[in-house]
């Protein structure tokens, strides 16, 4: 029988209330969408992160604005500042400002190396931010809630035959049984389940905690067979954390459950052998039969004083270990335990074992598997034959459960510790005062724990119960038994009951077994009212299946603080000049920032080589030229080795020089005692013009590549 048959894990918003509404409040999405979320807050990141150090850089620029001059670097760490998008690119700019500047200014790379180290610890600080985005994933925690078209209790038809709902009945309790049996194996074991944490990663919590003890037999001193018994407890499971019903803590409730065993004693008055007549049915004539009194079956149509009966010829007929339970409840009246074995507080199980033909190759002191009678058969052939046989034919042994329910609310309210149906009963009383949600929960665990007895550990599993049939081959028993095997057994049935109790809980929300595969005499029992009915989606598991889980206040945070960035960067730039304008605080700030601009450094340096004409809008973010389509900027004529602006501007330059040598101001109405003067005592006109040219080549000096026509 499957886990569970029909079940998935549900996607949508929730809350995990073991973090409680704010920190709990998760969104499980697809494997598919959550990609696109996780590359979202990625990407949304990297826009953040842009528009911090644009902040940062712009804060980076006013604090080092002045109205003074400056060197060379100093104007371009500010043309960085106010330029550049990317710390990556701010980090290389700084860095090649050092390089270039070395011999050319005092300590440039004192001066530029803190600037590109700081633009690289913010490269790298955002860089891990981006991918540290998953780690609102880890926030949200690995737990799920797990969702089925079918939700409830599995229930028996009383419109069925007794025979239909008993065959149902034992259906159930073995398959739960088996599969709990294999959860404990690998999973409550610590030396097994760390390697098989995907088989073990299920339930909210791996394995409920326990604890376990000596104590007082709880039963007849007379009959008990060891000084001491052993107790086993799991303190107060909690509903929430320990089983995975998700409810805040007003919702939740305490479970408690308490085994104690001891071996018993199987001489005396609780044993008498009888001889089979071959027609009592006890067995072929001379067989001799042992009767076990521990208690009588009313009724019973063989012998109403007899608890277990025993074939002595079964030791010699090749049968390995045999395993039989029977159980007790409080409320019971088909049999009546002896009153040495008759607790009042307590469900009773008793369980024998009957060794048969199992050999032990070693002495066994163990109470439960006393094995010290020894068999000299001798060698044969170097190989021993000889071996230790069980000290009885049959052992016993006998547990008291108890079971508790507690409101966590106050844990001094309490049921009785006491049978399963008593404690149940309990719920009922307004000693408790439990709300609805915890009643139902309550009920839910109640219903579970039905089958949590050390007889349901057992029953129907024969020798296969036993961690010691583990190390059996061929009915000998080959590793030496311990002292305290029996105590082994106990805690190996004891964790059954319990992964029987997580593998219940689940099952409400996610049925073992298809509706219809059901077995004839059973049926799932919906839940009616809206309590239990929301049940059906508050279950937790530990496993994720194709699902991702997102912190709501991790997601909540990061677009939070990112967008109060992205519109502080929005709103700085322009708030800040508003303010330097409207208080004249730091105007030349906001000159340093606009002329520091890539636009209109572009735009100034144009100006200065007499390209485009009028430029407008020279304080804003983009200037313009104030004719439309002009076209200016060519490349001809410039040295594509050196290139600089400014062939436009040396030829309208050049052609004015020829102008004024040509034709001087007022020439023509000068004097003719000047012209006379000027024709006795002046240079010619060729020399006038290299003169004129010598004194304005200096003003105007030719870029290179550009000499020839200045020396027009």
């Amino acid at each position: 029988m499957s886990t569970m048959a029909e079940a998935s894990i549900y996607t949508g918003p929730w809350v995990d209330w073991s973090r409680g509404i704010i920190v709990g409040s998760t969104i499980t999405l697809s494997a598919r969408s959550a990609s696109v979320l996780t590359a979202f807050l990625a990407l949304f990141v990297t826009v953040v992160g842009s528009c911090l150090w644009r902040i940062l850089s712009f804060l980076a620029h006013q604090c080092s604005a002045s109205p003074d001059a400056k060197d060379g670097i100093y104007h371009q760490h500010q043309l960085v500042f106010r330029n550049t998008g990317s710390p990556f690119e701010a980090t290389k700019s700084f860095t090649e400002i050092a390089w270039y500047w070395r011999k050319n200014v005092r300590r440039p790379w004192t001066r530029s190396l803190p600037l590109a180290l700081f633009a690289l610890v913010f490269l790298l600080a955002f860089g891990a931010a981006s991918i540290l985005t998953s780690l609102v994933t880890r926030a949200a925690g690995a737990q799920r809630l797990i969702v089925s078209d079918d939700c409830g209790y599995w229930s028996f038809d009383e419109s069925a035959t007794l025979e239909q709902r008993t065959l149902a009945m034992q259906y159930k309790d073995l398959n739960d049984t088996l599969v709990a049996a294999e959860y404990t194996r690998q999973c409550y074991d610590q030396n097994t389940s760390l390697n098989n944490k995907l088989r073990c990663g299920m339930y909210t919590t791996q394995s409920i905690p326990w604890s376990s003890g000596d104590t007082d037999c709880p039963f007849g001193p007379s009959i008990c067979a060891v000084p001491q018994a052993f107790k086993m407890d799991t303190g107060l499971i909690d509903s929430h954390s320990d089983l995975g019903i998700n409810a805040p803590h007003a919702g939740r409730v305490g479970f408690r459950k308490v085994t104690t065993c001891s071996p018993l004693t199987v001489k005396d008055e609780f044993v008498s052998v009888i001889t089979s007549t071959g027609t009592d049915g006890l067995g072929v004539e001379g067989d001799r039969i042992r009767k076990y009194h521990y208690g009588a079956y009313l009724g019973a149509a063989v012998d109403t004083n007899t608890t277990y009966l025993y074939n002595q010829h079964a030791f010699i007929d090749g049968f390995g270990y045999e395993v039989n339970s029977l159980q007790v409840p409080l409320d019971t009246t088909n049999f009546l335990p002896i009153p040495e074995l008759n607790p009042t507080d307590a469900d009773l199980t008793i369980i024998f074992l009957a060794a048969n033909a199992i050999k032990y190759n070693h002495p066994t002191s163990d109470p439960f598997f006393s094995a010290n009678f020894y068999v000299d058969l001798g060698s044969y052939m170097g190989t021993n034959l000889s071996y230790f046989s069980a000290d009885e034919y049959v052992s016993a042994m006998a547990c008291a459960d108890q079971y508790q329910y507690c409101n966590v609310e106050d844990n001094t309210l309490c049921t009785p510790l006491t049978g399963y149906q008593q404690a149940w009963t309990a719920l009922g009383t307004s000693k408790l005062n439990l709300n609805d949600v915890q009643y139902t929960i309550a009920s839910r665990i109640a219903l579970s724990s039905r089958s949590l007895s050390t007889f349901h550990s057992i029953s129907g599993r024969g020798a296969s119960a036993l961690r010691a049939q583990e190390t059996i081959y061929d009915r000998v028993q080959q590793v030496p038994l311990p002292d305290h095997q029996w105590q082994i057994e106990l805690a190996n049935w004891f964790e059954i009951s319990l992964a029987k109790l997580q593998h219940a809980v689940v099952e409400y929300a996610a049925p073992s077994v298809k509706t219809e595969d059901m077995p004839v005499g059973a049926y799932l029992q919906s839940p009616v009212d809206i309590v239990s009915k929301a049940m059906c989606s508050s279950q937790k598991v530990a496993f994720t299946g194709s699902t991702i889980s997102f912190s709501v206040l991790g997601v909540a945070i990061i677009l939070a603080v990112g967008g109060a960035i992205v519109l502080l960067h929005l709103v700085l730039e322009p708030l800040v000049g508003w303010m330097q304008r409207r208080f004249r605080w730091g105007e030349f700030r906001r000159a340093r920032w606009i002329m520091d601009d890539k636009f209109q450094v572009q735009r100034m340096a144009f100006e200065e080589a007499a390209m485009g004409g009028e430029w407008t809008n020279l304080d804003g973010g983009v200037p313009v030229t104030a004719q439309g389509d002009v076209v200016f900027g060519g490349l001809g004529g410039v040295d594509l080795a050196a290139p600089r602006l400014g062939k436009e501007w040396a030829d309208k330059k050049d052609e004015d020089v020829a102008s004024e040598v040509a034709t001087p101001p007022d020439f023509e109405e000068s004097s003719t005692a000047d012209m006379v003067h000027a024709a006795e005592g002046c240079p010619d006109q060729s020399t006038l013009r290299s003169q004129y040219q010598a004194y304005r080549k200096p003003m105007y000096q030719a870029l290179p590549g550009q000499e020839s026509s200045l020396a027009r």
